[in-house]
């Protein structure tokens, strides 16, 4: 079961993927079964609930520094959401570890914009309409990175409790 859940966590990554990079639009519904699918793996495996307590306040953490950057213009509330969905499943143990992931598979997205942006004609934009999904005049598709991090967090295990 364990497992399935993982496997339906990712197949809604990939869906969310899909719509960021069309629409740059992440569906409730999908970032909320993410977060769902982690409080339905975290109680099959019988997980303690400060463990619980410890993702859901990383989660939460993430998600109020994601608003903030959505307040300011730098991300869409879609990607704070998805956010604080992510960094629920990495909890404080792989925090860090899902942060690096987000920032390095962001970095090639980024680097492919801004050389279409530079160097791709008009004339063959139009002929690859794919590219559009790459434009800048549209925005970052931040969705593609967060969900990078999501799909290693979803397949870490969920760590012991942590002892103080």
């Amino acid at each position: 079961m364990s497992i399935a859940i993982k496997l339906l966590a990712c197949l809604v990554l990939v869906m969310l993927v899909w719509f960021d990079l069309r629409d740059r639009r992440l569906p409730n519904l999908g970032v909320g079964l993410i977060a769902g699918f982690y409080l339905i793996q975290a109680l099959l495996l019988r997980t303690p609930a400060a463990t619980i307590g410890a993702h859901l306040l990383i989660g939460c953490v993430a998600f109020a520094i994601a608003a903030a950057m959505c307040y300011f213009g730098w991300m869409g509330g879609g990607d704070a959401k998805l956010a604080g969905a992510i960094f629920l499943w990495a909890g404080p143990q792989a925090g860090l570890a899902v942060f690096s992931i987000v920032s390095v598979a962001g970095l090639p997205i980024a680097l492919l914009m801004i050389t279409l942006d530079r160097f791709a004609s008009v004339a063959v934009q139009a002929r690859h309409r794919w590219l559009d999904a790459f434009a800048i005049k549209r925005g970052v598709p931040y969705g593609v990175a967060l969900a990078c991090g999501g799909a290693w967090a979803v397949w870490m295990p969920i760590p012991a409790p942590f002892s103080m």
